[in-house]
């Protein structure tokens, strides 16, 4: 369901998606639904997930028209689809393809706070005297203040509740959850003290100290209940009678929430008028200003949003608004069910008096008003002045996962379904139920599953999803899926730092929080997952090693021994090594010495401890270093992992300013609290194809082809942990329900929060079980340390499909093979290679044969026999050169020398597939010859430029590129324009001075020759100097690495000896993603004599280069004079030395290197 917008940023942009969103074809009962709604335009539709609700919303506003009624005064705004965050991108999607033009909007579905929001800022801004704009308070901002009002004298706490417990990062969490729970159920502060002191009578246990602070905290940071109290207060001034309510003041409201509005109000409006109750004089004075801007919670803005709808035509005058209460032309609901009683209340509001659409399927919410009992359809229907519909049929699903949904909600406790069963879609969707006794094996088999779901069936990776139950079961099969070559998608367009597996292990290292296996695991040491088990069954071999620590260790805790003795621990690396060549230890050693840099720079600023410890990782995983050539060659993984971490450094360099008393410790174990996102900061903005894996929750408004429901293990999913510990919020809201001398054990259903916990969780499942059309995969692990969920043993749907042993037993899966062509050209090799010279082909021989040769045609590399190194000939021991023989070097190819002999000439043997990059530079390069010597001869205007360059790229792009899709040609297209826009405002600037493009040079020295050409020469017709002009489409480096360009310097060497005399070079940069042009310059060559070689030292071979030795001045002759002739005696002889240097974790070489350990692994 996603469809490309078009751009205006340029008109080489409009390009409309490839397949624009349609809707499905409707089932009767959805038709029927929508031809009613126009008769009748206050609808409520009720259905089990699954059943179509959503693209019933979806139709239901594609078939909305402009009104061409009058409306008087009233301005009517877009419609609206109202959705939780998860569904909201996936639904705008489509919406921007089914809506009318005139009725299409920015966001057309949206949250209820953002829709609230949008009521506010009409409030605040649309008057005569235009106030701030109101913002919604962060959560890295609300846990700010939260940790400053937790350790405030102001607020007294039970002696359990010490300073140390306060500053912890449960207590402020639970109190986060507190104050938004108690919003969203609308709690004010006078209300839960009234609890707190006494009210309703409930348990001795209950801890009314905590309300007591809750409430004072609540009045502190809550804008919205003061600024009601505010407006009341300005009312009554006014004459207006302050509890004078509207109609959906006295609606009737269900047991299952809190207040209604007029309870809450009226309790704000007594407030106002009580002296000493008034919040304004308590609250913090940075969140209460309304000239510069309120900063509300969420819960708070659907509050105050609601109070404003109500009263708007009473504050209109009082205010000085000039916008009439907002109308919109429709409001549609998707999955009412998740809404919270604030947002419910708001909503109700908001619709009164315009069309509504709403659908209701209770069986599969995923919010569960956050602990409240399920709502009837009929008490809503009275709530929203609604009537009922009702959709039965499954819209995608068959027999079989319908089938599991079924006795899914039969199994929901006190849940009565009204509905009748889900009827099955006619086609299958089949459930299959997989029981793993390793981890590893379990994530090895997903990967493989989805490996030949997408190669073999051809599934696109996009369509495939696995839904977890919580996000760290997410992380542990995104790194396992990338660990296997899958392409995982991103949540969203953002990075999280907080989930991020290279910036979370940061965190968690910089926190002390970090574990031996999660950092193991993470990209920072990046070892594969089966390394772990390898080491814990050599340790368990090890005898003296138990006998060092204690005999009565576990392999797993001699290794966490291990990673604290650090001597120990180089030893045995180095012992298996040295004996049998093998780097099993490396991994464990990478990590020891990073939880050791972690453990020494707690104390530091977080800039300094993070700047220690990314050191510390490059230092012993010198991997890391390559990461930055991975993501200039397009690899997506490269990217992300780069962005976090300099996001993260962005940021702690940002909290540092902000806190310069506190160290990185504090300032790590507050950013794991907090879901900070930040925007990506990659240039690349092609994202292929890949793997959706996403919580649960996430996947609302989203369906797949097939869907991985992993792992299903006990205790986790379903997750059975009362999460109300502390401030008991449930009890506090069941409380306010009661009457005057009622005891909480009166309240029906108060007890039974288990069954409401079982409740939720199967909720949950179904709905993750109904977001697959075709096909469903239940996982689950059975080791020494987890079980499977019981709800594949509690549901008969899913034991008849699960593999049992006559014993009763699971019978486990084994890991399947992956799906790899490298691989399987191995294997195809392998058997053309073992058979007997001379033999009579077998049949399989012939496969084999046959596979190999269809595999070059389609250009699969590696899949050319030619190339094969046991078909070519030995190489000998010759020099070279012969003695006598001039070395012919490329300017560009000296440096490469200098820094490894052995990479340079086996760069300069092997042929490699051009990456797009290096075609579209040489592409530009011909570009700039070909118009260069065009406006030599005069045949081009310097104005008709750079259109003619345009024109000349727009006509080629079509047959260039043949690698890319037409997506991707489309958003290159762009770059490669504003390239050649570049390259017309140099040569532009540059018309007073003549040029010689693509000059080809020859030119010879003592031993050595520079061949080659220069991309531009210019020369000065007053000082007969001449410049060289290096075109570049890369990155821009330092000013100190232009000067000590040894490629630049050649240049003027060979211009020098030629006989012409060089004043400096410069590089010019044609980069895509540079807005104007830039360059940098070299100084001239201080010259020598030409020919004059004097006291050069002509012997030397590949030596340690650094640069010129003046860099202020530059290159003189001589230094260069012999950097090319070191460079030539390096590759002359028979033996090519092997140097290393900082380009050693991007060389293609390492595996067979000799100067790198054997059998390394690579990323």
């Amino acid at each position: 369901m996603t469809s490309q917008q078009p751009t205006s940023r340029s008109k080489h942009l409009k390009f409309t998606s490839p397949s624009a969103f349609q809707l499905p074809e409707l089932d009767p009962q959805i038709q029927q639904v929508l031809n009613d709604w126009p008769q009748h335009p206050r609808l409520l539709v009720s259905g089990h997930p699954g059943s179509g609700l959503s693209t019933l919303c979806l139709a239901a506003l594609g078939q909305l028209e402009p009104s061409t009624k009058d409306t008087g005064s009233t301005e009517k705004r877009a419609p609206v689809l109202i959705c939780n965050s998860a569904a909201a991108n996936q639904l705008n999607a489509a919406l921007y393809d089914l809506l009318h033009p005139q009725m299409l909007s920015a966001r057309p579905a949206r949250t209820p706070a953002a829709l609230a929001f949008e009521v506010i800022k009409i409030f605040y801004i649309e008057r005569l005297d235009p106030l701030g704009t109101p913002t919604i308070l962060s959560g890295a901002e609300l846990d700010a203040l939260l940790g400053e009002l937790l350790l405030s004298p102001e607020l007294e706490w039970e002696e359990k509740y010490g300073e140390e417990i306060r500053a912890s990062e449960f207590f402020r969490n639970e109190t986060r959850a507190a104050v938004e729970r108690a919003l969203e159920l609308g709690l004010t502060p006078t209300r839960i003290q009234k609890l707190a002191q006494g009210g309703p009578v409930g348990d001795a246990t209950m801890p009314r100290e905590l309300w007591e602070n809750l409430a004072r905290i609540l009045g502190k940071i809550d804008v919205s209940q003061a600024e009601i109290q505010r407006l009341t207060a300005a009312r009554k001034a006014s004459g207006e009678d302050p509890v004078q309510s509207s109609p959906a003041d006295t609606a009737s409201l269900s047991e299952n929430f809190t207040q209604s509005p007029l309870d809450l109000f009226s309790e704000l409006t007594q407030a106002a008028d009580t002296p000493g109750t008034h919040p304004e004089d308590t609250l913090l004075p940075e969140l209460n200003n309304r000239r510069e801007g309120l900063k509300l919670t969420a819960p708070g803005a659907l509050n105050l949003a609601t109070y404003l709808l109500q009263h708007w035509d009473e504050l209109q005058n009082l205010e000085g608004l000039n916008r009439p209460r907002p109308q919109w032309e429709a409001i549609v609901i998707d999955d009412l069910e998740d809404l919270s009683p604030a947002a419910l209340n708001f909503l109700t509001e908001a619709s009164r008096t315009q069309p509504l659409l709403a659908t209701y399927a209770p069986a599969g919410t995923i919010s569960n008003y956050r602990g409240a009992k399920t709502i009837q359809v009929s008490e809503l229907a009275q709530r929203l002045q609604t009537e009922n519909r009702t959709i039965t049929g499954s819209r995608f699903q068959g027999a079989g996962a319908t089938e599991i949904v079924n006795e899914s909600i039969q199994a929901l406790p006190g849940f009565a379904n009204r509905l009748g069963p889900l009827a099955a879609a006619e086609n299958p969707t089949p459930v299959s139920v997989k029981i793993f006794d390793h981890h590893l094996t379990h994530a090895a088999w997903i990967a493989s599953s989805i490996q030949e779901r997408h190669l073999k069936d051809g599934i696109p990776l996009n369509q495939i999803a696995i839904l977890t139950r919580d996000n760290k079961d997410r992380q542990a099969l995104t790194l396992a899926c990338r660990q296997q070559g899958i392409n995982v998608a991103e949540p969203g367009n953002q990075i999280s730092l907080n989930e991020n597996p290279v910036t979370h292990t940061l965190l968690r290292l910089l926190a002390g929080q970090a574990s031996i296996e999660e950092v193991f695991y993470s990209p920072l040491v990046g070892a594969d997952p089966l390394a772990y088990a390898w080491l814990e069954r050599e340790i368990a071999t090890q005898n003296k090693l138990a006998e060092l620590y204690d005999p009565d260790y576990t392999p797993s805790e001699i290794l966490k021994a291990l990673s604290r003795d650090l001597p120990t621990l180089e030893n045995l690396h180095q012992e298996y090594l040295n004996k049998q060549q093998n780097p099993l230890f490396k991994p464990l050693l990478v990590t020891a010495q990073l939880l050791k840099t972690a453990r020494d720079v707690g104390g530091q600023s977080p800039a300094e401890a993070l700047g220690n410890i990314w050191e510390s990782a490059q230092k012993y995983n010198p991997e890391i270093t390559q990461w930055q050539q991975a993501a200039i060659d397009g690899q997506l993984w490269a990217d992300e992992y780069l962005d976090a971490a300099v996001a993260l450094f962005r940021r702690a360099d940002l909290w540092e300013q902000l806190h310069p008393a506190q160290n990185a410790r504090e300032y790590a174990t507050e950013e794991l609290t907090t879901s900070v996102a930040v925007a990506n900061l990659a240039n690349t903005s092609i994202r292929p194809d890949a793997l959706n894996i996403m919580t649960i929750a996430s996947s609302a408004g989203k369906h797949f082809d097939t869907v991985y429901l992993s792992p299903l293990q006990d205790g986790n999913f379903p997750n059975l942990r009362i999460r109300d510990s502390l401030y008991q919020i449930g009890t506090l809201a069941l409380l306010s329900e009661l009457a005057p001398g009622e005891r909480l054990a009166n309240l029906a259903g108060s007890k039974d929060t288990r069954a409401d916990k079982m409740r939720e969780e199967l909720q949950l499942f179904i709905h993750a079980l109904t977001r697959a059309h075709h096909q469903v995969i239940l996982t689950a692990i059975d080791d020494e340390t987890q079980s499977p969920s019981l709800f594949l043993g509690a549901l008969p749907s899913i034991v008849k499909r699960t593999n049992l042993k006559e014993s009763g037993d699971y019978q486990y899966q084994d890991a399947q093979e992956r799906l790899n062509l490298r691989h399987l050209l191995g294997r195809l090799r392998g058997i053309l290679q073992t058979t007997p010279e001379g033999s009579q082909a077998s049949a399989v021989e012939l496969a084999a044969r046959a596979l190999v040769a269809k595999a070059h045609q389609k250009g699969v590399p590696g899949a050319d026999p030619r190339a094969w190194v046991e078909v070519l000939p030995n190489s000998g021991n010759a020099p070279l050169y012969a003695p006598e023989e001039q070395v012919a070097l490329g300017p560009s190819r000296v440096k490469s020398i200098l820094e490894c002999p052995l990479r340079a000439t086996l760069d300069k043997q092997v042929t490699k597939p051009h990456t797009f990059k290096q075609d579209n530079g040489t592409f530009i390069h011909e570009l700039a010859e070909k118009y260069g010597q065009k406006l030599l001869a005069k045949e081009v205007q310097l104005g008709d430029l750079q259109a003619q360059l345009e024109a000349e790229v727009e006509a080629a792009w079509p047959r260039l590129h043949p690698q890319l899709s037409p997506l991707e040609k489309d958003q290159y297209l762009a770059k490669a324009l504003h390239q050649v826009g570049l390259l017309a405002a140099y040569l532009n600037g540059r018309q007073d001075f003549p040029a010689k493009f693509e000059e080809k040079l020859d030119v010879p020295g003592p031993h050595f020759k520079i061949v080659g050409s220069i991309d531009r020469l210019e020369s000065d017709p007053q000082t007969g100097t001449f410049r060289v002009i290096d075109f570049k489409t890369g990155k821009k480096p330092g000013k100190a690495e232009c000067e000590n360009n040894l490629q630049l310097a050649c240049y003027q060497w060979a211009l020098a000896e030629s006989g012409r005399t060089p004043n400096g070079a410069a590089l010019v940069f044609l980069n895509e993603n540079y807005k104007k042009l830039n360059s940098l310059e070299q100084h001239p060559l201080r010259p020598t004599p030409p020919g004059d070689l004097e006291g050069a030292r002509l012997d030397l071979d590949a030596l340690t280069w650094t640069g010129p030795a003046d860099p202020e001045a530059g290159y003189t002759h001589l230094e260069v004079t012999e950097l090319i002739s070191a460079a030539a005696n390096s590759v002359r002889g028979s033996q090519l030395a092997a140097i290393e240097n900082p380009n050693c974790a991007f060389c293609s070489y390492r595996q067979v290197c000799p100067q790198k350990e054997s059998g390394r692994r690579t990323v």
